[in-house]
């Protein structure tokens, strides 16, 4: 191993240890696999991944970060790009390490603490992936994505939530952040499609056509729900 890896391990060791306490995923053995770029991840990738049809780029972006981290172990945006890459693989496991170190130079970002919400739902730890999300709206309430990904959680995955009205409750929090935004308007007219409120799907209707006056499908809607039908 060279120098540079070396004291890079060391820094960032001494340096993070106390806050990875919290991610009990992240142990001490993971951090030096982390900082030990092994001549052989290539083929231990390969040999899991190895039919993504983006495989090769996707490796060789990921390396690029890891030589990006090198030079500059505050460099949040390498971390991101290599969790990112490995979440793209399908390697759950490496791109969470990558998107806590993210959230530990950066811990003000939401964009790490977003995507470990997307990596919790993968591994089918929904309950943690909602408080990530959460963690990720109170960090930037403006993030429209985190809205509509997280009232979809709630509405596929976690029915306790769901039917308690957090959706209505996140999406309506959602517009007082960003008002007028029309997908958190049309996912708050899925949700009271879902729960029948024709009286709420038509007041909804009508702050979404002045932003997309064209639509003839919202246009229909409107019209049927209007006459009873």
């Amino acid at each position: 191993m060279s120098r540079k890896f070396i004291i890079f391990g060391l820094i960032v060791v001494l340096a993070g240890i106390v806050g990875f306490v919290y991610y009990k995923n992240l142990t001490i053995p993971d951090i030096v696999r982390l900082i030990n770029n092994t001549n052989n991840e290539y083929d231990i990738l390969k040999a899991k991944y190895g039919t993504h049809e983006n495989f090769d780029q996707l490796v060789a972006e990921i390396k690029t970060a890891k030589e990006r981290i090198a030079k500059n172990p505050n460099d949040e945006d390498a971390y991101i790009t290599a969790a990112n890459r490995y979440y793209n693989l399908g390697d759950y496991d490496d791109a969470w390490n990558y998107f806590v170190l993210a959230n530990k130079i950066a811990p003000s970002d939401y964009v790490p603490v977003y995507w470990l919400a997307r990596v919790k739902i993968q591994t089918g730890s929904y309950k943690e992936a909602e408080g990530f999300y959460l963690k990720a709206i109170d960090a930037n309430p403006k993030a429209q994505l985190t809205y509509i990904d997280l009232a979809r959680l709630y509405t596929f995955r976690l029915k306790e939530e769901r039917d308690s009205g957090a959706i209505e409750k996140l999406l309506l929090r959602g517009l007082d952040n960003l008002p007028d935004n029309e997908d958190i308007l049309r996912s708050l007219l899925s949700e009271y499609g879902r729960l029948n409120d024709k009286e709420k799907q038509i007041e909804t209707i009508k702050k979404i056509l002045p932003i997309n006056p064209s639509d003839p499908q919202l246009k229909s809607a409107l019209t049927e729900l209007q006459s009873g039908k």
